[in-house]
């Protein structure tokens, strides 16, 4: 290989080796929905670009989770919505109002993002 002749053309060649590297697809929004005790939950993972800002080892998305719940049928019983560390693997709960729903995962929150929806589980405790 060559040596660049002036900064503009290594400027050039920076950009050229990164290119790959933003063309890269985020990945797309997975929903796994869940069956425990007679309630139902059904949770989406994407990928959060918002405000605030929230920090994460470079290299790994923060992953939007928005699950809900649901009890004898479609009877709605709680909600949430929250961030994770793609790496991260940090169960949740919430409380409704005929039980407690809890998620974790076997993996991490980036493999379920990106489909794992058998590393996702959920439990319902009945009040």
């Amino acid at each position: 290989m060559q040596r660049p002749r002036s900064l503009s053309s290594l400027r050039l060649l920076a950009v050229a080796a990164l290119l790959p590297v933003l063309m890269t697809p985020a990945p797309a929004d997975t929903t796994c929905s869940k069956k425990n005790h007679g309630c139902k939950s059904v949770t989406t993972f994407s990928v959060y670009t918002g405000n605030p800002t929230v920090i994460c080892p470079i290299g790994h998305p923060v992953v939007q989770i928005d699950s809900r719940a649901f009890c004898g049928g479609d009877l709605a019983d709680g909600a949430a919505l929250l961030l994770r560390c793609g790496v991260s693997s940090t169960p949740f709960s919430y409380m409704g109002a005929v039980a407690m729903h809890s998620f974790s995962t076997s993996s991490n929150w980036e493999t379920v993002l990106a489909g794992a929806c058998g590393d996702f589980s959920y439990s319902a405790m009945p009040w």
